[in-house]
């Protein structure tokens, strides 16, 4: 017989129900959730979860996650848009547990896309057409798996400050914008709604400034993109290849996010949003890479500058300022100053960021207001009062109270 104080041990059963299940997060095609474990165990290890998932009118189906005693899984291969529930019940060396359900159900889906085709219909002689109004319309995005039910209208002058328009709540994919400003150009940009929130927004690429070389232009543009057209036979206009010239602007291979751009005779470069500069087009005697092919057709990135403020190029070579307020040149700068790579020009260590590159010398403006120059100076081009070259950044007489710097190119050399 048992003495009263020893007690039987309980015998070892089949799990609980695990403590709690929570839904985690979504993707258009899976969904992730979490559980606890079970506070009865049966006095057994638990040894696996099992995870099934329905669709909404569906049978349950168990999802093949493998044997492991983790508390949270992703099930994949879901079909987006439609309506699913997931339970869980745990498992020891003597059998199941009952299933536990997420209270919720879950829809596999994502934010919709940008809507596109953006166009502006209509003309004066219509009603949808007036001198303070436009009518867009846009054809509907992917929606991500949720219907779209309203859209969000923004409007521009610069396509820097937009503004929305309040049309109330459609899924209709045309607006007339009315109390628009008179003689002003506008831009339009589009973005849907759906429960899962808003998408991005419609591409719209306003002009944020345009420069010329010889035979070619580019212009960079406040989504920060850039375009180029004219000539290309040094692969000036970005394209990857040298063979075509452009009669029509098209993107610079591989840039998106441009912040400010300068354009020479023949090579193109840009500070991205990174602060990291990259070039293309004419390279021979270095005119933007130590070594590189006398042609680079696609952006090239130059990681050894580093992070720069700005940047100048011009037939000389290319030059930037960077935070530390030096100013650092590759290029044959006349006679007196070749570099071939980028490399500090003494003289100057207090360059603020708007710098100019010419034929045979460059100029930069001082955080007070002066100017210094280097380079070639048979002409007079540096400002000294000497036509002495200037392989050092030397001060213009007279001038303190300068705001901008810009120095012109001509066939014999540059000339402030």
């Amino acid at each position: 017989m048992l003495s009263p104080a020893v007690v039987r041990a309980a015998e070892p059963t089949a799990p609980g129900q695990v403590g709690t299940i929570s839904y985690v997060s979504k993707t258009a095609t899976s969904v992730s959730i979490s559980w606890s474990a079970p506070a009865d165990t049966g006095t057994l290890s638990i040894d696996d979860y099992l995870i099934q998932f329905k669709i909404a009118g569906g049978s349950w189906g168990t999802f093949s996650d493998g044997v492991g005693t983790g508390t949270s899984t992703t099930i994949t291969g879901l079909t987006r848009g439609s309506s699913y529930s997931f339970r869980v019940a745990a498992v020891n060396a003597l059998g199941q547990g009952s299933y536990l359900e997420l209270q919720s159900t879950v829809i596999p889906s994502v934010l919709p896309s940008a809507p596109t085709s953006v166009a502006v219909t209509g003309s004066f002689a219509t009603s949808t057409y007036s001198s303070s109004s436009r009518t867009i319309t846009w054809v509907a995005p992917d929606d991500g798996g949720q219907p779209i039910y309203d859209y969000k209208i923004e409007y521009s002058s610069d396509g820097v400050s937009w503004i929305v328009f309040s049309d109330g709540v459609s899924a209709a994919t045309s607006a007339t914008v009315t109390g628009l400003g008179r003689g002003i150009e506008w831009g339009f940009r589009v973005s849907a709604f759906t429960v899962e929130g808003v998408g991005p927004s419609s591409e719209f690429n306003w002009i944020r400034e345009i420069k010329s070389g010889i035979d070619f232009s580019c212009t960079l543009t406040t989504s920060g993109l850039v375009f180029c057209w004219g000539a290309n036979n040094y692969g000036q206009l970005g394209r990857g290849a040298t063979s075509t010239s452009g009669a029509t602007a098209s993107q610079v291979q591989g840039l998106t996010d441009a912040v400010s751009m300068a354009v020479g005779p023949y090579h193109a470069c840009v500070v991205k949003s990174s602060g990291m500069l990259s070039c293309w087009g004419y390279n021979a005697g270095n005119m933007f890479s130590s070594g590189g092919p006398s042609f680079i057709a696609s952006p090239l990135e130059i990681t050894s500058l580093g992070v720069v403020q700005s940047v100048s190029v011009g037939s000389a070579g290319t030059c930037v300022v960077k935070s530390n307020q030096k100013v650092y040149c590759i290029g044959a700068f006349g006679t007196v100053l070749t570099m071939n790579t980028f490399t500090e020009i003494s003289g100057i260590t207090d360059a603020s960021n708007s710098i100019s590159v010419g034929g045979n010398h460059a100029c930069s403006l001082t955080q007070t207001g002066g100017v210094k120059c280097w380079g070639d100076n048979g002409n007079g081009q540096i400002g000294d009062g000497t036509s002495t070259n200037r392989s050092v950044a030397t001060s213009v007489t007279g001038i303190s109270n300068a705001t901008s710097i810009s120095v012109t190119q001509s066939s014999s050399g540059g000339y402030a």
